[in-house]
């Protein structure tokens, strides 16, 4: 479970339109690991409200890759869900996504999660 932020696009693979994490291409990511079977949680109790307004199909063993238009409406929601009263440790986690999206929009990638 993480939150991988691509710092690089150059070279990299994908599996479907995901960009695909080698130890090979470690330096084209920022990796970030959720801490269990805790952390998913937290992260499952968000992830149908994160689905419906980016159209993502997130779930429990998925993965999803927001970039361009998608890159943009999660930093939205995340601005906007973080405004809100969650769990310290839920705040936590998506203070890291967010700070992951904001790096990719500026260097124009995105980020990967997968839970």
């Amino acid at each position: 479970m993480t939150f991988e932020l691509v710092l690089d696009l150059d070279g990299l693979t994908y599996f479907s339109d995901i960009p695909n994490w080698t130890p090979e291409m470690s330096h084209n990511f920022e990796v970030f690991y959720l801490n269990g079977e805790e952390d998913l949680q937290l992260m499952m109790s968000v992830v149908d409200d994160l689905n419906l307004h980016c159209q993502s199909l997130l779930d429990n063993g998925d993965a999803d890759y927001f970039s361009g238009t998608k890159l943009q409406c999660l930093y939205n929601w995340l601005v906007r869900i973080l405004k809100t009263d969650l769990n310290d440790r839920l705040q936590q986690l998506l203070h890291k996504l967010l700070l992951f999206a904001e790096r990719a929009i500026e260097l124009q990638t995105g980020v990967v999660i997968e839970l």
